[in-house]
């Protein structure tokens, strides 16, 4: 009797499920409005309102959040400077067997990149709706986002969308924009709550910056908590921009994705301050503010999965860590000459270069085999084009720019800044 039941209730729910989809169609094909997406921008190209100032997105949130301030600030760290080498050694998947691999610190200007647009330059709006791998805060869920069909996502399983408006200090995330696979969100609660494909936008998330206690936030002097990258901060958090680099100095520690984020299941007060940390137990520092791996180590690399065992989480390091360079200015320019660059590319490279020593890099986000630095890249053509001004060309070696700089006598490990004084209860496996 009960397998009868179960097989009348699934044939039940896949013909509600069919009935939903056919309205669906039915109504797109009366609306005759809307049409697939191609493979290139379909909508105009964008522009500012009569009078609006340039987009120019350097150092957003509050100077006081942890990661705009410079490493002088918080010192070298004594406690955790063994992870130094744990960075150099296995932060890199491919270097495990190739340690000339070790240098490659890769800048992400293509595939996987953080393209930023001006949502001034939005020509409407768009209910974004949860794809059936999402996050929903519950089934059906959709925000409105500012939109304009011109705007790309970056190649990537991640194809990220982030919108900001300067005028107004208001964010937007967009995270797996599924352009020309709504299907993942033909789910009954997202048809019930009126999703139409094509229409609708079908994404693995979407999200506006908000405070802590759920009031809209300003990016601009935002400083608060809000989960988003795999750290548990907000996405745009990090991202270096090219008008940051063509004004001549980044004022904000890099992004930094690795291989070997450190995972769960999280330590315990008690655990905290043995050995067990980082060895048979995890945890984060701040201003990181979870364990993205809570329970295991990843299992979405495919052969390069590793074992949730002791002996690799001591090879890992955890996310909120920060990690500099000690270079000096000497330094810098022997390398820069020794790497051959002439302007305008010397000088692009100098502004990173100094920026990871003044700031250094957080441990940010898990990636499946190198290590690499997210920035606001090639995909956006307004971001293109200063790029292209300041000596990068868009091809798969310019991510290469820093080949060389990094060494691993020159990295030290930074002091972590103290929690946000959350009004929540504090993540199990923080590192105080």
């Amino acid at each position: 009797m009960r397998s009868r039941t179960r097989i009348v209730l699934a044939v039940g729910a896949a013909v509600l499920l069919l009935v939903l989809a056919v309205a669906v169609v039915t109504r797109n094909n009366a609306q005759q409005s809307v049409a697939p997406p191609t493979t290139g921008p379909t909508g105009p190209p964008p522009t500012l309102p009569g009078g609006a100032s340039a987009f120019d997105l350097r150092r957003p949130f509050a100077p006081e959040v942890a990661w705009n301030r410079p490493v002088s600030e918080l010192g070298r760290s004594t406690e955790y400077a063994e992870y130094a080498e744990r960075f150099w050694k296995y932060s890199n998947y491919g270097a495990w067997n190739d340690p000339t691999q070790r240098d490659d610190i890769y800048i992400q200007f293509r595939d996987y990149s953080t393209p930023i647009y001006d949502a001034r330059t939005a020509t409407g709006t768009k209910r974004a709706y949860f794809a059936d791998f999402g996050y929903p805060p519950e089934p059906g869920y959709s925000i409105e986002i500012p939109w304009n069909e011109s705007w790309r996502e970056a190649n990537g399983s991640d194809a990220m969308i982030l919108m900001a408006n300067p005028d107004t200090g208001e964010h937007w995330v967009v995270w797996a924009y599924q352009r020309n696979n709504p299907s993942t969100c033909l789910g009954l609660a997202n048809l019930a709550s009126g999703f139409t494909p094509f229409s609708d936008i079908c994404v693995g998330g979407a999200s506006k910056l908000v405070n802590e206690d759920g009031t809209v936030a300003d990016y601009r002097t935002w400083n608060s908590t809000q989960n988003g990258r795999g750290m548990g901060i907000p996405k745009l958090a990090l991202v270096t921009t090219p008008y940051e680099v063509r004004a001549g100095v980044i004022e904000h520690a890099l992004e930094m994705t690795v291989f070997n984020t450190m995972f769960g299941p999280p330590c315990d007060a008690a655990q905290m301050a043995t050995d067990a940390a980082g060895s048979t137990c995890g945890f984060y520092v701040p201003p990181a503010t979870r364990i993205e791996w809570f329970d295991k180590a990843p299992t979405d690399c495919g052969a390069n999965n590793q074992p949730s065992t002791p002996a690799y989480r001591q090879k890992t390091v955890p996310e909120g860590m920060r990690f500099a360079l000690d270079v000096s200015d000497e330094e810098i320019e022997a390398w820069l000459t020794e790497r051959g660059y002439a302007e305008p590319l010397r000088s692009t490279a100098r502004v990173f270069a100094v920026a990871l020593r003044d700031y250094g890099w957080v441990i940010a986000e898990t990636g499946c085999y190198g290590t690499s630095i997210e920035v606001d890249g090639m995909v956006n053509p307004d971001a293109k084009a200063i790029w292209e001004s300041l000596g990068v060309v868009d091809t798969p070696e310019a991510g290469s720019m820093l080949r060389g700089l990094f060494t691993q006598d020159r990295i030290y490990v930074v002091n972590p800044s103290q929690p946000f004084p959350s009004i929540h209860p504090t993540n199990p496996g923080l590192r105080r």
